[in-house]
């Protein structure tokens, strides 16, 4: 099993040393004990001063001032190297915790499995997108490690229909498909090709069509089994639109920076991809 190397990285200059050096302790925790026997992944996390520092094939977490509005972390791949963003707020170590796990369980972004269709009156199998927090991503379900509050993430059982011993680690999620409230599940349905998405952001949960998926992106998803590792496509992948990572109750698609903190983040993927060239 190949160990995937995490770099974290704060271009925010008031965020102390200390809370770095102790978060990064606590998420290597859950990473070993935690993480690693359910998923069966092996990853390391260090911390480095700055991105130039980072050695070739790690692969970065850059927490900033801020992101785009209505964003308070994702991950995505740019260039062919699996990265996330984090902004600078109250819950930036449970920000880390939640793109860090799924980054390691989707680090591509295409990462789907056939599932049995949860929107009521819908019979027959739909593709489930493998964003292993986000159905339990409240603050409400995180736990603690150390004082550094880190996120909840679902099991591979909570993708199936089989009864299971834990739908999400800290038993929070009771069922498979089960989305706790401030939590979301996306899926695509292959006989119509549109995006649906439940989410528990409102008084109740409520079903959103999303709309149809463009052709690159059916193409470029990947039913995976969920015992292996996600592997990385032969060829390199578009960037795959349905990509959740608004934490907010607006739906938001991945697009390009536009405030000025975000800009500089992209700006230091770029010089990083640069410096150590892509994974391929």
């Amino acid at each position: 099993m190949a160990v995937k190397n995490l770099a974290l990285v704060s271009t925010v200059k008031q965020l102390p040393g200390a809370d770095l050096e102790r978060t990064v302790a606590a998420l290597q925790i859950q990473l070993e004990r935690d993480f690693e026997p359910i998923w069966n992944i092996q990853a390391k996390l260090r911390l480095f001063p700055n991105v130039h520092k980072i050695p070739k094939g790690w692969w970065p977490i850059l927490i900033v001032k801020e992101i785009e509005a209505g964003y308070s972390s994702y991950h995505t791949v740019s260039n062919g190297i699996p990265n996330a963003r984090i902004s600078y707020a109250d819950q930036w170590q449970l920000g880390v915790s939640h793109d860090m796990l799924e980054m390691l369980a989707d680090p591509w972004c295409n990462r789907v499995v056939e599932g049995k269709a949860i929107k009521p009156g819908e019979r027959g199998k739909v593709r489930y997108l493998v964003q292993i927090c986000d159905p339990c991503s409240s603050p409400d379900y995180a736990y603690q490690i150390d004082g550094v509050t880190v996120s909840d993430f679902c099991t591979p059982d909570f993708f199936s229909d089989r009864p299971a011993e834990k739908y999400s680690f800290t038993g929070a999620a009771k069922k498979p498909l089960e989305i706790l409230k401030g939590g979301y599940l996306s899926w695509i349905d292959p006989r119509t090709n549109h995006w649906w998405q439940k989410n528990w952001w409102g008084a109740k949960p409520e079903y959103r069509d999303l709309g149809a998926a463009s052709e690159s992106t059916t193409a470029s998803l990947t039913d995976t089994p969920l015992a292996d590792e996600s592997k990385p496509p032969k060829k390199r992948m578009r960037r795959v639109p349905m990509q959740i990572v608004s934490l907010r109750e607006d739906f938001l698609l991945v697009q390009r920076a536009e405030n000025s903190e975000a800009r500089k983040a992209d700006r230091i993927i770029q010089e990083l991809i640069a410096r150590f060239g892509t994974i391929e």
